[in-house]
Protein backbone atom coordinates (compact mmCIF):
# COMPACT_ATOMS: atom_id res chain seq x y z
CA UNK A 1 0.00 0.00 0.00
CA UNK A 2 1.17 3.71 -0.77
CA UNK A 3 2.17 5.72 2.48
CA UNK A 4 0.15 8.88 3.22
CA UNK A 5 1.37 11.90 3.13
CA UNK A 6 1.45 12.66 7.08
CA UNK A 7 3.17 9.45 7.58
CA UNK A 8 5.83 10.51 5.27
CA UNK A 9 5.92 13.68 7.11
CA UNK A 10 5.86 12.11 10.49
CA UNK A 11 8.65 9.97 9.34
CA UNK A 12 11.03 13.02 8.41
CA UNK A 13 10.15 14.66 11.73
CA UNK A 14 10.90 12.12 13.49
CA UNK A 15 14.41 11.22 11.94
CA UNK A 16 15.03 15.12 12.03
CA UNK A 17 14.40 14.76 15.89
CA UNK A 18 17.29 11.99 16.25
CA UNK A 19 19.51 14.09 13.84
CA UNK A 20 19.60 17.45 16.03
CA UNK A 21 19.80 14.87 19.26
CA UNK A 22 22.66 13.04 18.21
CA UNK A 23 24.00 16.77 17.03
CA UNK A 24 23.77 18.28 20.45
CA UNK A 25 25.39 15.08 21.49
CA UNK A 26 28.15 15.18 19.01
CA UNK A 27 28.47 19.11 19.91
CA UNK A 28 28.85 18.49 23.87
CA UNK A 29 31.74 16.17 22.82
CA UNK A 30 33.75 18.11 20.65
CA UNK A 31 33.41 21.81 22.78
CA UNK A 32 34.84 20.03 26.03
CA UNK A 33 31.29 20.38 27.11
CA UNK A 34 31.66 17.76 29.43
CA UNK A 35 34.00 17.77 32.44
CA UNK A 36 34.05 14.80 33.87
CA UNK A 37 36.64 12.22 33.19
CA UNK A 38 35.88 10.20 30.42
CA UNK A 39 35.83 6.86 32.07
CA UNK A 40 33.15 8.12 34.26
CA UNK A 41 31.25 9.84 31.53
CA UNK A 42 31.37 7.20 28.84
CA UNK A 43 28.38 4.72 29.93
CA UNK A 44 25.93 8.18 30.21
CA UNK A 45 27.14 9.42 27.20
CA UNK A 46 26.33 6.23 25.54
CA UNK A 47 22.81 5.80 27.27
CA UNK A 48 22.42 9.45 25.59
CA UNK A 49 23.32 8.08 22.39
CA UNK A 50 20.80 5.34 22.51
CA UNK A 51 18.04 7.51 23.91
CA UNK A 52 19.22 9.68 20.83
CA UNK A 53 18.87 7.14 18.01
CA UNK A 54 15.14 5.73 18.73
CA UNK A 55 13.25 8.47 17.00
CA UNK A 56 15.42 7.52 14.32
CA UNK A 57 14.13 3.67 14.24
CA UNK A 58 10.89 4.68 14.45
CA UNK A 59 11.24 7.27 11.52
CA UNK A 60 12.76 4.44 9.49
CA UNK A 61 9.99 2.18 10.75
CA UNK A 62 7.20 4.58 9.38
CA UNK A 63 8.92 4.43 6.33
CA UNK A 64 8.72 1.13 5.66
CA UNK A 65 5.11 1.16 7.02
CA UNK A 66 5.82 -1.11 9.98
CA UNK A 67 2.99 -1.86 12.72
CA UNK A 68 5.33 -1.74 15.62
CA UNK A 69 7.10 1.79 14.69
CA UNK A 70 3.10 3.28 14.49
CA UNK A 71 2.55 1.92 17.91
CA UNK A 72 6.05 3.29 18.99
CA UNK A 73 5.13 6.74 17.07
CA UNK A 74 2.45 7.14 19.63
CA UNK A 75 4.20 6.27 22.71
CA UNK A 76 6.71 8.44 21.87
CA UNK A 77 4.59 11.64 21.38
CA UNK A 78 2.94 10.81 24.20
CA UNK A 79 6.11 10.16 26.67
CA UNK A 80 7.41 13.41 25.01
CA UNK A 81 3.89 15.08 26.02
CA UNK A 82 4.03 14.17 29.33
CA UNK A 83 7.55 15.51 29.95
CA UNK A 84 6.56 18.72 28.42
CA UNK A 85 3.64 19.10 30.54
CA UNK A 86 5.61 17.97 33.93
CA UNK A 87 8.05 21.01 32.48
CA UNK A 88 5.38 23.46 31.88
CA UNK A 89 3.93 22.74 35.06
CA UNK A 90 7.03 23.90 37.23
CA UNK A 91 7.23 27.07 35.14
CA UNK A 92 5.05 30.11 35.38
CA UNK A 93 4.18 32.08 32.50
CA UNK A 94 3.90 31.65 28.91
CA UNK A 95 6.47 29.35 26.81
CA UNK A 96 5.67 29.66 23.11
CA UNK A 97 8.02 27.26 22.23
CA UNK A 98 7.14 24.13 24.43
CA UNK A 99 3.05 25.27 23.74
CA UNK A 100 4.12 24.20 20.25
CA UNK A 101 5.51 20.75 20.77
CA UNK A 102 2.63 19.73 22.72
CA UNK A 103 0.10 20.39 19.97
CA UNK A 104 3.27 18.93 17.27
CA UNK A 105 2.67 15.76 19.62
CA UNK A 106 -1.09 15.99 20.24
CA UNK A 107 -1.10 16.34 16.13
CA UNK A 108 1.19 13.15 15.78
CA UNK A 109 -0.70 10.96 17.93
CA UNK A 110 -4.08 11.74 15.75
CA UNK A 111 -2.06 11.63 12.78
CA UNK A 112 -1.55 7.62 13.93
CA UNK A 113 -4.95 7.32 15.13
CA UNK A 114 -5.94 8.10 11.40
CA UNK A 115 -8.26 5.36 9.48
CA UNK A 116 -6.42 5.97 6.77
CA UNK A 117 -2.87 5.52 8.53
CA UNK A 118 -4.41 2.57 10.13
CA UNK A 119 -5.05 1.29 6.91
CA UNK A 120 -1.62 1.95 5.60
CA UNK A 121 -0.07 -0.46 8.22
CA UNK A 122 -0.39 -3.99 7.63
CA UNK A 123 -1.50 -6.41 10.32
CA UNK A 124 0.22 -9.45 11.24
CA UNK A 125 -1.67 -11.88 12.73
CA UNK A 126 1.05 -14.57 13.18
CA UNK A 127 0.99 -15.73 16.07
CA UNK A 128 3.22 -18.75 18.44
CA UNK A 129 1.71 -22.16 17.75
CA UNK A 130 3.36 -24.93 19.64
CA UNK A 131 2.85 -28.66 18.16
CA UNK A 132 2.93 -31.01 21.34
CA UNK A 133 2.55 -33.94 19.80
Amino acid sequence: MKRPLDVTLSSIYYAGFSVVLISILLWQIASGGIHEHWTDAVFPVAFCFVLAIIPGVVALGLWTLDGAARIGSIVFALLHLLVTLAFLSKLSGIHVLASARILLDCLLIAVMFRPEVRKAFPVQGEGIRLNLR
